[in-house]
């Protein structure tokens, strides 16, 4: 099914933008 397809991907995308974005800034702060 495409819709969930679709929204599997949206979901995807979201959790890792928001954990490369939260990696990034701890590694700032610690260092």
């Amino acid at each position: 099914r495409p819709e969930n397809k679709g929204k599997t991907i949206v979901t995807i995308l979201c959790d890792t933008g928001e954990r490369y974005l939260s990696s990034g800034l701890y590694n700032y702060e610690e260092e």
